[in-house]
């Protein structure tokens, strides 16, 4: 799906069509970046916090070839959603699934996907080589460190971290200017170091006032 979406990329030739298909992903992804908060703070409230790992999952064949072929056409038109789309509609499908396996699993379905899709490009002749050179030097040591990160850190520093970077993207995707973008997302910033969160101790009461739970006392 993601070598087809390239050669619809280079049938519909305009940017119109594709401009469509980054307001709809961004649309979804801010629906999911909402999902996410709503679903932590029920989490939290219920007492339900993810602390580990799950050690066995049931995987849903038809579903997760189904969330495949939808993000593998928008990667192969727009190259967006391998990373937000993807990990937004796996915590959907498998809510139980702790941050650093869903970054490990999104990872590593990237690499044939991506794959596909640059395939596509190479084949329609959609590449700057000179770019995409400069992109490599400074991702492959970057995303080897984020990953090891996201292995290493807890559930409850991972997770906002994930729903910041969906939340941004979606603003972006459907257009929000850069200044503005930058203003709302240090507001909510300050709003969350506010809020204590996603830290434990002096802070806890804090932050469940401002997740709606009810303060300890």
């Amino acid at each position: 799906m993601a070598f087809l979406g390239a050669y619809l990329l280079h049938v519909l030739g305009g940017s119109a069509q594709q401009g469509h298909v980054e307001i709809a992903l961004g649309s979804a992804l801010l629906v999911g970046a909402a999902a996410m908060v709503l679903r932590y703070a029920l989490d939290r409230r219920a007492g339900h916090e993810r602390r580990g790992r799950i050690a066995e999952v049931t995987a849903r064949p038809l579903p997760t070839v189904a969330i495949g072929a939808v993000g593998g056409l928008i990667v192969g038109m727009t190259s967006v959603g391998s990373g937000s789309l993807m990990i937004v509609l796996l915590l959907f499908l498998y809510p139980m699934l702790s941050a650093g396996q869903l970054v490990g699993t999104d990872l590593t379905q990237a690499v044939p996907l991506t794959l596909a899709a640059a395939l596509g490009a190479l084949a329609f002749g959609h590449v700057e080589f000179s770019v995409t050179t400069s992109i490599v030097i400074g991702s492959v040591p970057a995303v080897l460190v984020g990953s090891m990160l996201s292995a290493w850190a807890p559930d409850r520093y991972i997770r906002p971290v994930i729903t910041f970077v969906i939340f941004a993207s979606g603003l972006k995707y459907i257009g929000v200017g850069t200044t503005t973008l930058g203003w709302v997302l240090g507001a909510i910033l300050v709003a969350a170091a506010g809020c204590g969160w996603p830290g434990r101790g002096p802070g806890a009461r804090v932050r469940l006032f401002c997740l709606g739970g009810t303060p300890p006392l």
